[in-house]
Order: structure tokens, then C-alpha cells, then sequence
């Protein structure tokens, strides 16, 4: 794709983004703000690449990523570049794609090291085990988990130490250690979790945090 046509794919996405993230109060007054910043065109990008993916529209979810992907490392939004790696790999991942997902998850995981956010750092490393364990490496899969919910719990994310108990749950049974198992998952069942999905589903999206578009 060349620079031409490049930037008008980029907007012919924003003006889908306007119609197809919309909110309801606030947030809808935000997203298009958003769509009005140049700093925030990465973000929209981003979330609308989501939409897509969750829609099945994955071909498209990849090209919005990497749409994505070159704003925030123009502008040198880190944080916000390490998101829509996350992004990526999930949507390698719905493709079948599992080398691409985990080499770019581990990409993603690098730059939020390096950036310092531990929150987002243990929902990488919860989404990563989950391919570990796709792929039968369970002994990794499982100190991978261990580590996520580390993680979740030194910040206090409460959602996310439950959705990674139920994994591992899940990983611990494998080796039959049963017993185990349903203690984690009694633990995993007292976290708060959102109302429309279980405490055992595989991955979480990263999020940009509110103050991603003046910071790091």
C-alpha cells in the first residue's frame, strides 16, 4: 500500500469509526473528539479494529491494526503501539495464525516492560499462556498464568486475577490435579468479572489507559 492510499484507507476508516463506535452520553462526545486529534487516531483505529474482529471481519481487523500500529509509532506512542501489538495478536490468533500471535504478543509484552505498566504487563502474559496452552505447552502455560496473576494482584486487578484463575484452573486439571482445580476455581468465582462473560475465557484485550495520548 503506498502512502496515497494508505491515508485515504486511514480515513475512509475514521469515518467508519464515527458510525460504528458509537456511545451513548459522554463516551460518544469523546470518541469523536478523539476522532478530531490527531494524537487520538491511533486509539480510534485501534478499538475499531477490535469491532472488527469480534464482527469477523478479520482481514480487515489486520489491515486496521496496521493502521494503527504505524500512527502510534510515528508518533511515538508507546503505550498505545503496545496495545495494538496485543490487538494484533489476537487477531493472528482468530486467523489460525499462532507463530504470528505469540512472536507479536511477545512483542507487545517487551515494549510494556520496558514502559513500566504492570497492569496491562499481566493481561499480556495472561493472553500469552493461553496460546501456550493451545498449543500443549502446558508446564509453560502454566507458570505463565502464575505469573499474570502475580501481576494482577501486586496492581489490584481483581477481574483479572479472576479470569486468569479460571485458566489456570483449566491448565491444572489437565494434570489432574483436580482437587486443585476447583479450589482455583471457587477463587476465580468470587472476583468481580463483567456481567456478559465468564470468569474462563482465554484472553483479554489491553487497553490504552486514559492517559496514553500524553504520555509514554
Amino acid at each position: 500500500m503506498n502512502a496515497e492510499s494508505a491515508y485515504v484507507f486511514r480515513h475512509a476508516l475514521l469515518r467508519d469509526a464515527a458510525y460504528q463506535l458509537q456511545l451513548p452520553g459522554d463516551r460518544a462526545l469523546s470518541i469523536h473528539r478523539k476522532l478530531a486529534d490527531a494524537n487520538g487516531e491511533g486509539v480510534v483505529l485501534g478499538r475499531l479494529a477490535i469491532l472488527y474482529k469480534d464482527t469477523g471481519r478479520l482481514d480487515l481487523a489486520e489491515r486496521t491494526c496496521e493502521s494503527a500500529l504505524a500512527i502510534n509509532r510515528e508518533r511515538r506512542k508507546r503505550r498505545a503501539e503496545a496495545v495494538a501489538l496485543g490487538t494484533l495478536a489476537s487477531v493472528y490468533q482468530a486467523q489460525g495464525r499462532i507463530d504470528d500471535a505469540e512472536r507479536t504478543l511477545e512483542a507487545a509484552l517487551a515494549m510494556l516492560r520496558t514502559i513500566r505498566d504492570r497492569r496491562s504487563e499481566g493481561i499480556a502474559l495472561g493472553n500469552l499462556a493461553g496460546m501456550y496452552q493451545l498449543s500443549g505447552r502446558i508446564e509453560l502455560a502454566e507458570l505463565t498464568f502464575a505469573q499474570a496473576i502475580a501481576i494482577h494482584r501486586e496492581v489490584g486487578d481483581r477481574t483479572g486475577e479472576g479470569v486468569d484463575l479460571g485458566n489456570l484452573a483449566g491448565v491444572v486439571r489437565e494434570w489432574g490435579r483436580v482437587a486443585e482445580s476447583e479450589r482455583m476455581s471457587r477463587q476465580a468465582a468470587r472476583a468481580p468479572r463483567r456481567p456478559d462473560r465468564p470468569h474462563h475465557h482465554r484472553s483479554r484485550c489491553l487497553r490504552v489507559q486514559e492517559d496514553a495520548q500524553g504520555s509514554a
